[in-house]
């Protein structure tokens, strides 16, 4: 008898394959469009920037952005996903950026079109060293039975983050 995959194992599959491949792909090789790809379309996209600062973490950046045409995002008094794309990959190029590493660790089905994905990322420069390393929450819609990210919380990469975005309530495989 074979044993029937569970949503959140069929869950976890894409968006492991949505993470650490396509997105970390895209990412890594700074493609703009691709990058783009892995967000809702005509949708808001909130991301959410938290900071450390001495034992509290506290929200420091917001930013209120708009995956569809410029002027639709004028409306919405929010700044197109497009022009923060460029602005971010810019910056990496700047900082002398090689690629980054995506790591899946733990899901969340809050029904069977939202979901939430907690992973940590690494990014790379050119000798090969990691220079960053964060921690975020994304908050994911299904469209048309593909996973699309409409909402992105980055945190410090620390056991603290853990605690406070509660990853023991995650699902994550046996492995």
């Amino acid at each position: 008898m074979i044993k029937q995959e569970s949503k959140l194992e069929i869950c976890w599959r894409q968006l492991h394959e949505k993470f650490t491949v396509s997105l970390e792909a895209h990412f890594s090789s700074l493609d703009i469009n691709g990058w783009l790809s892995h967000f809702a379309k005509k949708q808001t996209i909130n991301v959410y920037q938290y900071e450390d600062l001495g034992g509290n973490i506290e929200e420091v950046k917001i930013f209120k952005l708009y995956y569809g045409n410029i002027f639709m995002s004028i409306l919405m008094l929010r700044i197109p996903l497009i022009i923060m794309a460029k602005k971010l990959f810019s910056k990496l190029r700047n900082e002398g950026y090689k690629k980054s590493k995506i790591y899946l660790l733990g899901i969340k089905l809050e029904d069977e079109f939202n979901a939430l994905a907690y992973a940590r990322f690494d990014r790379f420069n050119q000798e090969n060293s990691i220079y960053y390393s964060a921690r975020a929450v994304y908050k994911l819609i299904k469209i048309d039975s593909a996973w699309y990210i409409n909402q992105i919380s980055t945190y410090h990469d620390t056991e603290e983050t853990d605690m406070l975005v509660e990853y023991d309530s995650f699902w994550k495989p046996n492995r």
